[in-house]
């Protein structure tokens, strides 16, 4: 799925730094009242991302401590994680949906 990083972006904060095989992943959580997390691979900073289009998959996160926001520890969060960048040729790349439309659909507290 391609998504294009936009100004949701500072929606989100650090939470967690993971080393796996030669890569840090990178873990984000979305402030409240969504419980959304992102995470990037090879390398990536999702701050040095707006404007840009990425290759991501969506799905779930069960809330682990230490990954997303205190108080909402095993509660099911949405998770978009980020594989690469998608190169620019001729124009922007066609995207799927934009990091705003993938929060606005996570879950929410309460």
């Amino acid at each position: 799925m391609l998504i294009k990083i936009d100004s949701a972006v500072r929606r989100f904060g650090l939470a967690n730094l993971v080393a796996v095989r030669g890569e840090t992943r990178r873990y984000y959580a979305a402030d409240a009242p969504h419980l959304m997390i992102v995470v990037t691979h090879q390398n990536l900073v999702l701050g040095d991302l707006p404007g840009r289009v990425v290759d991501a998959a969506i799905g779930w996160h069960d809330g682990k401590y230490g990954f997303v926001r205190p108080g909402n520890e095993d509660k099911r969060h949405s998770k978009l994680t980020i594989f690469s960048v998608v190169e620019r040729g001729k124009g922007e790349p066609k995207f799927d949906e934009t990091l705003a439309q993938v929060l606005a659909d996570a879950p929410k507290e309460g």
